[in-house]
């Protein structure tokens, strides 16, 4: 994925830290799913890396926000938040994998027979 090597070992740290990958250190170390890629959604990635996801400072704290009983865009807030987090959640890595295996064979056979 061309990650700069600090900026992948910040990211290692957060998913270690919230059980999804066990770092192996050592000359045979590396990264390893502690969750299986077919229960493993994007959306525990993400909020493992940067906390719990909404899109605006009312939903996620209502009682913070003066206008949030009167807020006509509130509703939408919390609706648009939670189809979001649904899609996320459904989105499991093995997933994700098959479909760019299959991106790359159709690139692959494009690159071969060139129209």
């Amino acid at each position: 994925m061309d990650i700069p090597e600090p900026f992948l070992a910040k990211i290692a740290q957060d998913l270690a830290r919230a059980g999804i990958i066990e770092i192996i250190r050592g000359r045979k170390g590396g990264y390893r799913l502690r969750i299986p890629p077919e229960e493993l959604s994007v959306l525990q990635v993400m909020e493992a890396m940067s906390g719990e996801m909404f899109l605006s400072p009312c939903v996620l704290d209502p009682e913070n926000c003066r206008r949030s009983p009167l807020c006509p865009v509130h509703e939408t807030w919390k609706e648009l938040r939670k189809l979001i987090r649904d899609k996320l959640e459904n989105a499991k890595f093995s997933d994700l994998v098959k479909r760019e295996s299959c991106l790359i064979d159709q690139r692959r056979k494009r690159s071969k027979n060139p129209s």
